[in-house]
């Protein structure tokens, strides 16, 4: 994640870096909050370091972290769209 945290600002200073930021931020969390989507259908014990990570936890991933990247792939689009009409 501090890879991601560091390609964004990145992408502040120099615009190059705007497409992959958008476009990796959105795929890591899309698959996070879908990862936990299924684990709401389809019940599976998860840990992490350690602890189990409840359900309610799970809800609020796919509540909070989804909607995120779905906003991060729209604006990856948006870049890149830019770029044909620059």
């Amino acid at each position: 994640y501090s890879v991601l945290i560091v390609l964004n600002l990145l992408a502040i200073a120099d615009a190059k870096y705007q497409f992959v930021a958008a476009a990796l931020t959105s795929i890591g969390h899309l698959s996070i909050g879908l990862l936990h989507a299924y684990r709401l259908l389809h019940p599976f014990t998860f840990e992490v370091f350690g602890y189990p990570w409840t359900y309610g936890a799970s809800l609020r991933e796919v509540l909070i972290v989804i909607p995120f990247g779905l906003v991060s792939l729209f604006v990856a689009i948006r870049i890149k769209l830019r770029g044909r009409h620059d």
